[in-house]
């Protein structure tokens, strides 16, 4: 299956993963590992390329990397709604956060 992020130019840098069309930034992702596991740290989506199919492109791409945990802000509805459709379920929370990773991750 073709992503929908393939018709822009990648590039990696460290822990971060980004997308151009041109000279404009499209998406970017950020991983790292922690406790022995690849956590999701960052996802960007330029307001303008949003709502196109981007974000699941992303977190096909991320969890290809083995990204497989995040946490997300517990205010932040769309993110929430995007990752559990995606297949991530919440596992623990504090004030701020949910924790979420993937229903097939066992840890």
């Amino acid at each position: 299956m073709k992503s929908a992020l393939s018709n822009y130019s990648r590039c990696n840098a460290d822990n971060l993963t980004f997308w151009y069309d041109k000279d404009e930034l499209v998406a970017m992702v950020g991983l790292s590992e922690r406790d022995g596991l690849v956590w999701i740290h960052s996802l960007y989506i330029s307001p303008i390329y949003r709502k196109k199919g981007y974000c699941y492109s992303l977190l096909d791409y991320t969890t290809l990397l083995g990204g497989i945990r995040l946490s997300v802000r517990k205010t932040n509805k769309i993110a929430i709604y995007a990752y559990e459709k995606y297949g991530f379920i919440r596992y623990d929370e504090d004030n701020i956060y949910y924790q979420m990773k993937l229903k097939e991750d066992t840890l």
